[in-house]
Order: structure tokens, then C-alpha cells, then sequence
């Protein structure tokens, strides 16, 4: 069973064209499992067939210019964070970070 360690992740809001930091640390005994970020797609646009669905909700995976730092394995705690380092409007939106073991369950 995973949990989430700390009070990882949390809503949070922040001016434009500041530096944010969203952390995502799970405690786990395997080291071999993956942290993902995910954004929520708009519920205005149509589907998407690269999206992922959880529920009636569309994610897309968060790829650069966005400074995804190496996923992280110390002490039972995997950790990736997600940083902006000058966030925007376009930024705005939700957030997930999706842990997958090897099987990608």
C-alpha cells in the first residue's frame, strides 16, 4: 500500500512569474515504481486519443520546458518534483502526480 508523505501534494496558488515548487513524495518499499505528472486537460475541449482518463476527467503528460527534476529514492521515499520557474497563465489548472509499479498498474 502507498502512502503520500508529508502534506504532498497541495493546492496551492501563486503570483504570475514566480518560481513554484510541486513536490510528490509517496513512502514505498519499491524502488523500481515511477512518479508521473499529469495535467488536467480543459473540459471544454473534445477527446483526446493521447489523453489519459481517469473517470470522466482527461490528463495530459507535463513535458518540458517545465524543469522536471529526477525521480528520487532514499530512505523508503520516492519523490519528483515540478517546477516552474516563471509560471503563467497557461500554467494554470490541475495537477496530478501518478505513481506506477512496473506492471504500469
Amino acid at each position: 500500500k502507498l502512502q503520500f508523505f508529508g502534506n504532498d501534494p497541495q493546492n496551492t496558488s501563486i503570483e504570475n512569474g514566480k518560481k513554484i515548487v510541486l513536490n510528490c513524495r509517496v513512502q514505498t518499499h519499491n524502488p523500481t515504481m515511477k512518479i508521473e505528472w499529469l495535467k488536467r486537460i480543459d473540459g471544454q475541449q473534445s477527446f483526446r486519443p493521447d489523453a489519459l482518463v481517469f473517470g470522466s476527467e482527461q490528463y495530459e503528460h507535463i513535458e518540458q520546458p517545465h524543469e522536471l527534476q529526477s525521480q528520487q529514492y532514499s530512505n523508503e521515499i520516492l519523490s519528483k518534483p515540478l517546477i516552474f520557474s516563471s509560471v503563467s497563465l497557461k500554467e494554470a489548472g490541475q495537477y496530478i502526480c501518478l505513481i506506477q509499479n512496473d506492471k504500469a498498474v
